[in-house]
Parts: C-alpha cells; structure tokens; sequence
C-alpha cells in the first residue's frame, strides 16, 4: 500500500480525483474527460487508486460481454488529515504544491482551448487577494470557505456541470512581515 501523499502526488491521478469529485464514471467515462491520457496509463492509475481505497466501485454491467465498472470517490479517503499534512516534508508539500498547480494550469488549458467559451456566462475567473488577517481570523476564514464549499458542493443533477475551485491560502513568510 502506498502512503495518502505518494498517491497523490502524481499528475495524473491528480486529475482522476478531480474529475470524479461528485460523480461517478465508467473508465471509458473517464477516458473522455481526460482525452490526453493514453487508456493504458487511465486504466493503470484508476487501478491503483482503487486498490489503495481512494476510489471504489459503484456499479457493475456487462457491455459486449466485457464487465464495465462505474467508479466514485471513496468520501474523505483522497483528503490529509490536518495531523498529516502538517507532518509532511517540506519537499513533499512543495511536490503536491507543483501538482495541484499542474492541475490548474491542464484544466485552464481544456477550458480556453475548446471551440468556444464564455467566461461571463459560465462564471470562469482566477484572481489572487491579499488578505491582511491575524491568525484567528485566518482560521476563521478558512472554516467559512470549507463551509461555502460544502453548501454547494458537488450534486450531480441536470443543468450543473463541474466547476473546479482551486484556492491556495499562504501566508508570508514571517520575515516578510517585519516593518
């Protein structure tokens, strides 16, 4: 078994657990979603994330005597704890730092790529905003915004489709912060 953050430092699991966040999909599914990687390599690491309990599978059929599985999220599994995130190296968190904003950047390209768009209409933006808060009062935006997210959440019904949020909250570092 591998451990939570070797799982999900790589690039393209990366994009798996995004694209199931909220739904569920066949491989072939999948294989639409992220249409630049190559099946072997999807079917590869879908594997490997199920058999390391990140994803599960929600539905079994037989399609042209081939089983096809529908896959989902296991709830919490694809999250560090506060204990383990807090005890990663800091290469590792600068390693997952790199493959979520590898992430971005492959999700931004699909979106500005594709034959039209409407960042109006579609609520499309990205923005960075200093925000000059003590430690309590970062903690307590950080509760509020977890709390936003999860209001909304992601309730796969007709007329939604996914919306990646993507925040990064840093602080200074503290010898950036002397007068």
């Amino acid at each position: 078994m591998r451990t939570l953050s070797e799982l999900l430092v790589h690039p393209i699991r990366l994009r798996i657990l995004g694209a199931l966040s909220g739904r569920e999909m066949t491989t072939r599914k999948l294989a639409r979603v992220l249409r630049e990687v190559p099946q072997a390599t999807l079917y590869r690491h879908v594997r490997t994330l199920a058999e390391n309990g990140l994803l599960e599978v929600s539905e079994q059929r037989t399609v042209n005597g081939i089983v096809e599985s529908t896959y989902r999220l296991v709830p919490g599994a694809a999250r560090l704890d506060r204990e383990a995130f807090a005890a990663l190296p800091p290469a590792d968190h600068l390693r997952c730092f790199g493959m979520f904003a590898g992430a971005q950047l492959v999700e931004a390209q699909d979106y500005f790529t594709q034959p039209s768009y409407d960042t109006t209409r579609e609520g499309m933006t990205y923005f960075r905003a200093g925000l000059m808060l003590d430690d309590a009062e970062a903690q307590e935006f950080r509760v509020e915004l977890l709390a936003l997210v999860k209001r909304f959440g992601s309730r796969p019904e007709a007329g939604r489709r996914m919306r990646m949020l993507s925040v990064a909250f840093i602080p200074e570092t503290e010898d950036s912060t002397e007068p």
